[in-house]
């Protein structure tokens, strides 16, 4: 393992950064509980830090973290300083992937997607997700996609539905409407034929 071979395939923007990759990522960092440990003083938080780095370097790599450690701490400096767009929350995301319409999604996707929804991991759960939603790619397709593609194709998902949600609420104005001027109609039309 060369350290300009590490140099090399470390990424340096989110499109680079497969999304399962990332999903690991997430799930290394700490939670509420490590929070509360490292504020208790039961765990120190700058040894806790440095094993989320080397976690984080390791998953992006593709290489154990008992082989990192053997690098110079030049070597580390530097890929460090390589991911430090992660330190930014993914921003200007845009996507051409394709959402499945309602009609193409099966009763069973429906519930799945249901289910999946009421997790609590939705990291975990986002391949299924994905593989649900997404239209005109296969699984290993799906699989190769950066976490910047996966959340351009959240976004759009969500302004999708956004845009929907605001058709059916002027449908529904407009069918009150109707349905009001219908009983105005109706109401007139029952005083003419009684006087």
């Amino acid at each position: 393992m060369s350290i300009d071979d590490l140099i090399k395939r470390i990424p340096r923007s989110y499109k680079e950064v497969p999304y399962l990759k990332y999903i690991q990522i997430m799930q290394i960092l700490p939670d509420e509980q490590i929070a509360e440990l490292i504020e208790s003083g039961e765990y120190d938080e700058a040894e806790y830090n440095t094993y989320v780095q080397y976690e984080m370097l390791s998953i992006l790599l593709d290489v154990p973290v008992s082989e990192l450690t053997t690098l110079p701490a030049t070597a580390i400096i530097s890929l460090l300083t390589a991911i430090n767009f992660m330190n930014v929350p993914v921003s200007n995301v845009t996507s051409n992937i394709e959402v499945k319409t309602v009609e193409e999604i099966t009763y069973n996707e429906y519930v799945s997607y249901n289910t999946l929804m009421q997790n609590n991991d939705k990291w975990q759960s986002m391949p299924q997700l994905l593989s649900m939603l997404i239209k005109n790619k296969s699984q290993a397709e799906i699989d190769q996609l950066s976490i910047y593609d996966v959340m351009g194709f959240f976004l759009r998902l969500k302004q999708g539905l956004t845009t929907s949600v605001h058709f059916f609420q002027i449908y529904l104005a407009i069918k009150i409407i109707k349905l009001r001027v219908k009983e105005i109609v109706k109401k007139i039309f029952n005083l003419v034929r009684v006087s």
